[in-house]
């Protein structure tokens, strides 16, 4: 009954979704302050989904860009997140969870359909509820309870679990959604 609930709330911030894979009671998101160099604790808290969603996308084909320079003063994990593999998590500021459709510009576009993947956090502390995409090359580090990841904007997100063991299995789904990709 639960999981009718929560699918019929998440349809609410975006209509497509068809199913929810997983559900994880208590998260709280923070958001690293790369000019300050510190964690900073967002107004996001509440509880998280996985999500699937049959969506017409558009293939691209990504134009190459040259990383930025290595800040050494840098945390050796956030370090890792910035210049190791790229990630392509998409983060919607009018609460859509995946449009389907991303920027054409400097891209070869083709159409098709599949399923994509994601998570959103149904917000308990305003209306405001993020979306990420589970893309192929999404990359996530775990350190007891957080799941470090980084969106398209280039924001260092965190998420906080009060329970450790749903932090491991949220990064072993991650893991499997974004190797079917």
């Amino acid at each position: 009954m639960s999981k009718e609930i929560n699918l019929r709330t998440l349809r609410r911030i975006d209509p497509d979704i068809s199913d929810i894979l997983a559900s994880f009671c208590s998260v709280a998101l923070y958001r690293y302050d790369m000019a300050k160099n510190e964690w900073t604790k967002s107004d996001v808290e509440g509880s998280l989904h996985v999500f699937q969603k049959d969506v017409s996308i558009t293939q691209e084909t990504p134009v190459q860009t040259n990383p930025p320079a290595m800040d050494e003063s840098l945390n050796p994990i956030i370090r890792k997140l910035l210049f190791g593999r790229r990630t392509s998590l998409t983060s919607n500021d009018n609460n859509n969870c995946m449009n389907g459709h991303h920027s054409a510009q400097g891209r070869d576009n083709r159409s098709s359909t599949r399923s994509q993947y994601g998570f959103v956090i149904l917000n308990r502390i305003s209306t405001f509820n993020p979306c990420e995409v589970i893309a192929s090359d999404m990359q996530t580090l775990t350190s007891k309870q957080f799941l470090l990841y980084k969106n398209s904007s280039k924001d260092i997100c965190c998420v906080w679990f009060y329970k450790r063991d749903e932090c491991d299995k949220l990064s072993r789904i991650i893991d499997k959604l974004r190797d079917s990709s």
